[in-house]
C-alpha cells in the first residue's frame, strides 16, 4: 500500500470537517436576519433567497454524508491492511498515524520508549518502501 493510499482516510476526514464548517457558516448566514428581500429578480426570474440557502444546505449535507460513508469504508480497508502487518510496533504506528490521524510527534509520544517523531516516521516509511505487504 502506498503512502497516498494510507493517507486517504486522513484527507477524507479533513474534507468532512471543512464541509461541516462551511455548513455551519451557511446555516448562520441563513438564520441571520438580513435587510435583503427574501425574493429578488435575477436573470429574468425570481430567485427566492430561502430556497437558495436550503438547496445549498441540502447539497452540503449530501456531500458530507457521502464522504462519511467513504471514510467508513476507507477505515475498514485500512484496518484490514494494518491488521495484516506482522510487527506489533509497526501496526501501532500505522493505526496512530493513519487511522487516528495523529501527528508524528503525537505518535512518538504515544509509542513512548524514547521514540521521536523522526524515528517513528522512518520506521513507517521503511516498512512502506520494503513492500512487506
Amino acid at each position: 500500500m502506498t503512502l497516498k493510499e494510507l493517507s486517504r482516510l486522513y484527507r477524507l476526514n479533513r474534507e468532512i470537517e471543512e464541509e461541516r464548517e462551511r455548513l455551519y457558516r451557511l446555516r448562520e448566514l441563513f438564520e441571520k436576519p438580513s435587510g435583503a428581500p427574501l425574493s429578488t429578480m435575477h436573470g429574468g426570474g425570481v430567485v427566492n433567497r430561502t430556497e437558495r440557502y436550503i438547496a445549498l444546505i441540502d447539497e452540503l449535507e449530501r456531500r458530507i454524508a457521502e464522504n462519511i460513508c467513504d471514510a467508513l469504508a476507507e477505515r475498514i480497508r485500512l484496518e484490514k491492511y494494518i491488521s495484516s502487518i506482522p510487527e506489533s510496533y509497526i501496526r501501532q504506528i500505522f493505526r496512530l498515524r493513519f487511522v487516528d490521524g495523529r501527528s508524528w510527534n503525537a505518535v512518538a509520544r504515544k509509542m513512548g520508549g524514547g521514540n521521536t517523531a523522526s524515528s517513528v516516521k522512518m520506521a513507517c516509511y521503511r516498512y512502506i518502501k520494503s513492500g512487506n505487504e
